[in-house]
């Protein structure tokens, strides 16, 4: 690794990595200047607009190819500007063969592995993955091991264990999901889903509002997962509530810019904060929430998309619903040796 680091498109990474296969630039996040953010946001657009030409070799109409670049590209956008993540995130900016590719690294709020969400050309990201215990070196999260968050169409379990060093990390669990995107013209109830939430708004001692900062204790309780009194405040979570007792949730976040794909402007919500209390589960509770919550979202007109990420169990309600599949995401867990 060079004393002095390369500069990047007119900005200087905390380390730079000139490896044989790669140049990899890193960007601290708790140190990121507007010039360097702007770097940032332009490098994720470019990489994945690569992935989805590489994922998908037969043409989509441009419509579809702009939504996919959209969903990819909205998770990490929305950690590069949020105020309470983007302090939690360093950015990897991938150079190989002429491809770009970007990593997402973000460090767990408390001790646990660090998660490499991998986006842009395969070629980049397959050289990040072979050098990942260098790269890992001066992290003090590695040594509890490390998540990869990848392209299931590129990359399978079997690929990324043959790049990865025995020596240094040992395969661990793993799992699927699948990113999914919706807009407002596709966007429907079918009538089970309208019955359930009808249901839910006429039964007694059942009601369903949305949540506040005065919910913040409710939500905390309910939750395995700790939400804010900042992001209840936003009015973007749902809940039901038995009597007085929050009994399940729905929520997410909208990204605070509108992004630009392919001279296409989108407006993001982010889908992802789902709870039911577990003695009153398979109710249809949260389906309810849900339902009511993309109500609101889809009145305000514009070029406005959902994007998620499905499990086995819930991908067959969010298809009925209008979301569509963008791709399959897989989580692969390292052990440190």
């Amino acid at each position: 690794m060079p004393e002095r680091p390369n500069l990047y498109f007119g900005v200087l990474p905390d380390k730079y990595y000139d490896l044989s296969g790669a140049k990899i630039f890193r960007f601290n996040g708790e140190k990121l200047k507007s010039e360097t953010i702007d770097v940032v946001h332009r490098t994720i657009i470019n990489a994945v607009t690569s992935e989805i030409y590489e994922s998908f070799p037969i043409k989509f109409d441009k419509k579809t190819r702009s939504e996919n670049i959209a969903a990819r590209a909205s998770l990490p956008i929305f950690n590069l500007y949020d105020q309470e993540l983007k302090n939690r995130c360093n950015w990897l900016i991938l150079e190989s063969k002429g491809k770009t590719g970007l990593v997402m690294e973000y460090l767990p709020r408390h001790q646990g592995n660090t998660i490499y969400y991998c986006y842009g050309a395969s070629e980049p990201i397959k050289e990040f993955v072979k050098n990942v215990p260098l790269i890992n070196a001066s992290n003090e999260n590695a040594q509890n091991g490390i998540k990869f968050v990848l392209n299931g169409l590129l990359f399978s379990k079997q690929t990324v264990n043959e790049m990865i060093s025995p020596t240094d990390f040992t395969a661990g669990d793993s799992s699927q999901t699948t990113q999914i995107v919706m807009n407002s013209r596709n966007y429907h109830h079918p009538e089970k889903l309208t019955k359930i939430s009808q249901s839910v708004r006429g039964s007694v001692g059942l009601h369903m509002r949305k949540l506040d900062i005065a919910d913040a204790e409710s939500v905390n309780q309910l939750s395995d997962t700790k939400i804010s009194a900042e992001r209840l405040s936003l009015g973007n979570h749902t809940g039901v509530f038995r009597d007085d007792k929050l009994i399940a949730l729905v929520g997410g976040y909208p990204l605070k810019i509108i992004i630009d794909i392919e001279s296409e402007l989108f407006s993001i919500f982010i889908s992802g904060d789902t709870k039911t209390d577990v003695n009153e589960r398979g109710k249809g509770y949260a389906t309810a929430a849900r339902v009511a919550l993309l109500d609101d979202y889809f009145k305000t007109p514009g070029n406005q998309l959902v994007v998620a990420d499905a499990n086995s169990f819930s991908i067959n309600l969010t298809r009925s619903i209008g979301y569509r599949d963008v791709m399959p995401i897989i989580w692969l867990n390292y052990l440190a040796v």
